[in-house]
């Protein structure tokens, strides 16, 4: 009877606490181990040339003023970032090799994660989101794909899966 009465309180006894939904990511299988890369640049890099790409010359001074000039992303690449505002963060790739702008104006509002050894660029990753009852619906985790061809250049930089990720 006694082992009753304390399985009751375990089972009934935390009855007042939350219970935190969890919901499966749908784009889990957007991982660095998924989409890895093996190459990483080492020679002399190339700065971003505006000329590659039209409405460069509309970012100049942020892409200038933000570049290191360094890979961080997929390798050869790498993703320039800077603050547009509140909750406002614009991110650029740029191919080290050519200074060739692969994507120029991707948002997020909640900083973007990526490493030299993954093809994965991830917006507003899920471990940065607030914890926020009403979550804006217009905030989506979305992972970018960086698809190379040969000498792992790239030849397309797309989205791959987007989600709405809340956190409870």
């Amino acid at each position: 009877m006694k082992k009753l009465f304390v399985l009751s309180f375990l089972l009934f006894g935390c009855s007042d606490k939350e219970v935190v939904v969890v919901e499966k990511n749908p784009c889990a299988e957007f991982t660095a181990e998924n989409f890895s890369t093996q190459s990483l640049f080492t020679g002399v890099p190339t700065p971003a040339n505006l000329a590659t790409h039209p409405d460069a010359g509309r970012f100049q001074r942020e892409l200038l003023e933000n570049a290191k000039n360094t890979p961080n992303f997929a390798g050869n690449y790498e993703v320039i970032s800077w603050e547009c505002g509140t909750n406002c963060q614009r991110h650029t790739v740029v191919d080290l090799r050519t200074g060739r702008i692969i994507f120029l104006g991707l948002e997020s509002q909640f900083r973007a994660e990526f490493s030299t050894s993954s093809r994965v660029l991830t917006m507003n990753p899920e471990k940065n989101l607030p914890s926020l009852r009403k979550f804006p619906e217009e905030i989506r985790t979305q992972y970018w794909l960086m698809e190379g061809g040969e000498d792992d250049i790239a030849t397309e930089f797309s989205l791959g899966c987007e989600a709405n990720l809340r956190k409870h």
